[in-house]
């Protein structure tokens, strides 16, 4: 109930014990004195808007700000609102305003990749993100302020990327700008974002699909490269683009490959969610094929002999080895995860191959497993594939089944057409 607040009552007034209490102004109508459990003493004023909502606008600390200076602060609020005006936005606004005309894109950028925000996305779109700002977007927008960066230089500045890499690198430096400025929304650094427009450039999703003679071809230089051949591809980065074929996996999941991650009882490669693009678990049964040619990258990374026969233990000191499958030949950790790409680049350039990348052989297992070849329903390639099943979110959280079984016989299958398709007698 409201009381007539006096200067010797709001000065000797004390909590209760390990609670907050809310003093009402009987002389202001809405003038608050709240107290703090700890014993701070702050003013604030509930109000409404002429459009009716109500609102909070803090005043000030006791004693910084005495009874009587509240009650003035209160009457001129309350005016202001009555003229139609909001003081608590107008507040807000001028202090966004303050930070946006003193900060700069380069102090809200390092905040973003500093974020809370930035450690739950996968250490790639961290690594992607980073490197769009710092090679493209920070040489010309770094040292501007917040407030002075309008719209229209943000379209330039996208079309000056395009010019230099390309329309599909302008669309992600859009991108990233837009969400570092979102990020700024969120955290009231600034209220509008000027990267908030329709991407400039359109691309088509890529659709490029090998053919058999050309999967025949590479499988046929991939299995040769521990001979020597002039590829400028090594022999445990070809047998990683292989298991990119044979598993159905990014070439990033598939280079980062660890031993913590394999089983060999259950013949199982768990991919963890920290590594999994959607962030979840993702298990993947392994064909014999997949068998082979984990063992024989292992046997490299641990310069020993591994027998060809899967059934075969492995032994001691590959069995006992703890660390990536494909292990950097400087430093520790995995190969670089673009190492796959830039050879699968040199190899289908040496080979004549036309517009080949990487990703293309997950695309064309995938297709190739749902055409009449194997036949594979489309739902178990999308959980191999480790997309995000369809529906609702309610469905989804009760649909649990991982179609263990479905995936094993899938991938048996599409290793066997591998096998077929290259004429190999043996796995290689």
């Amino acid at each position: 109930m409201p009381q007539n607040l006096t200067a010797r009552f709001v000065e000797t007034v004390k909590p209760k014990a390990g609670e907050r209490t809310t003093i009402s102004d009987s002389v202001v109508e809405g003038l608050e004195l709240r107290l703090g459990s700890n014993g701070s003493k702050m003013w604030s004023l509930r109000y409404r808007t002429r459009s009716g909502k109500r609102n909070r606008l803090s005043l000030g600390r006791y004693p910084a700000l005495s009874l009587a200076e509240a009650r003035d602060r209160a009457i001129q609020a309350l005016a202001s609102a009555v003229s139609g005006a909001d003081p608590a936005k107008e507040r807000k606004t001028d202090k966004i305003e303050a930070i946006a005309a003193e900060r700069t894109v380069k102090d809200l950028a390092e905040a973003f990749f500093a974020s809370p925000e930035a450690a739950q996305r996968t250490p790639q779109t961290n690594v992607m993100e980073s490197g769009l700002w710092r090679n493209h977007l920070a040489p010309k927008l770094a040292n501007r302020t917040l407030l002075s960066l309008k719209r229209g230089e943000v379209r330039a500045c996208v079309r000056q990327v395009a010019e230099a890499s390309g329309n599909r690198t302008a669309n992600y430096a859009h991108a990233v700008l837009r969400r570092i400025y979102n990020f700024g929304i969120r955290e009231e650094w600034v209220e509008m974002n000027p990267a908030q427009f329709q991407q400039l450039y359109q691309h088509k999703s890529r659709d490029r699909v090998f053919s058999e003679a050309e999967i025949r071809l590479l499988w046929e230089t991939w299995s040769v490269a521990k001979f020597g051949a002039k590829l400028g591809v090594s022999e445990p980065v070809a047998i990683a683009t292989r298991l990119c074929l044979v598993t159905l996996q990014r070439a990033g999941e598939v280079i980062g490959m660890h031993t913590d991650e394999l089983d060999w009882t259950t013949r199982s490669w768990v991919i963890a969610s920290d590594r999994s693009k959607n962030r979840r678990a993702h298990h993947v049964p392994l064909s014999a094929l997949s068998q082979f040619l984990i063992r024989r990258a292992l046997a490299l990374a641990t310069a020993s002999s591994v027998p060809d026969d899967i059934e075969a233990p492995l032994p001691r000191l590959v069995a006992e080895y703890r660390g990536p499958v494909f292990p950097a030949i400087h430093g520790e950790g995995s190969v670089d995860r673009h190492v796959v790409t830039r050879a699968m680049s040199r190899v289908c350039e040496k080979l004549e191959i036309v517009n080949g990348t990487a990703h293309d052989l997950r695309r064309t297992a995938a297709s190739m497993m749902a055409s009449e070849r194997c036949g594979v329903r489309g739902e178990v390639i999308a959980r191999i594939l480790n997309h995000t099943p369809l529906g609702s979110p309610v469905t989804q959280i009760y649909n649990r089944y991982d179609y263990a079984a479905e995936k094993r016989a899938a991938l048996e299958l599409w290793a066997e057409t591998i096998g077929r398709m290259t004429a190999s007698k043996q796995l290689r």
